[in-house]
């Protein structure tokens, strides 16, 4: 049986790094204090201590590039669970507001992938399903997304009742 490891191996090759100007659209001092943690740096190369997870927007094609790395940090790290929730949140979008733009980007990454990458995240997913870090509704509006190509927004509603089962879940527990 082989390993997600294996899988992310298997699925993406030495792609060229895309470039400085294509890591992120936005140029504030946070999001640009974020990308310089990463600029030059093969998806290799990237560490934990590389990413600002909670203050950076990384361009679509930037997050392809380090997408398989991202993948390798979090199953790997000690902030597994906070890089996990960062990949999956890239291929969902709640039906709040107007979601078209970030659809767009989304069919945008969706594109980006081979059958075999998907596959991996396929994969990916269901090994974060395993670990119970993350919504059901989250992780299955992600496999729906990626299988057919097409993502259609999540229930915000229906995150929020799973976030207060979850807390109600911990605030029982000892």
């Amino acid at each position: 049986m082989t390993t997600l490891s294996q899988q992310i191996d298997e699925a993406w090759d030495q792609s060229p790094y895309p470039g400085d100007d294509v890591l992120s659209d936005c140029w504030c001092e946070e999001c640009e204090d974020a990308m310089s943690l990463i600029r030059g740096k093969s998806w290799m190369e990237l560490t934990a201590d590389d990413l600002d997870l909670m203050h950076s927007r990384m361009e679509p094609d930037a997050f392809l590039y380090y997408l398989p790395g991202l993948l390798y940090l979090a199953i790997d790290s000690g902030s597994e669970y906070l890089i996990a929730d960062r990949v999956c949140a890239e291929f969902v979008v709640a039906d709040i507001g107007d979601p078209s733009q970030k659809l767009n980007i989304i069919r945008h990454i969706i594109s980006g992938l081979t059958e075999q990458q998907r596959a991996v995240l396929i994969a990916f997913f269901n090994w974060m399903r395993s670990r119970d870090w993350t919504a059901d509704l989250l992780i299955d509006c992600a496999c729906d997304t990626i299988t057919s190509g097409n993502p259609k927004p999540f229930s915000a509603d229906a995150l929020d009742h799973w976030v207060r089962q979850r807390v109600a879940q911990n605030a029982d527990e000892p």
